[in-house]
């Protein structure tokens, strides 16, 4: 079944990863920000939760860059097998 959502939700998952990591480490967004190589209004945005502005592409190099192994599982649909 299509989920139009659902790459807000892996968007979203994956932000939460990398917001509650900053938070962990007690980091200042500037500290967030020269730590991870990005801007501080990226960290801004990446803590509020603006999906929108993001790729998955780029949350999960900013979660390799912490130590996180990324996995993906994919399930092939019932009708196929």
């Amino acid at each position: 079944m299509y989920d139009p959502q659902l790459n807000i939700k892996l968007r979203h998952q994956l932000m939460s990863e990398i917001s509650g990591y900053i938070n962990h480490k007690k980091m200042t967004q500037s500290q967030a920000a020269e730590y991870f190589g990005i801007t501080q209004p990226r960290i801004s945005n990446l803590v509020k939760l603006k999906v929108e502005l993001f790729t998955i592409d780029m949350l999960v190099n900013l979660l390799e860059k912490i130590g996180y192994r990324i996995g993906l599982d994919i399930s092939q649909p019932s009708e196929m097998l």
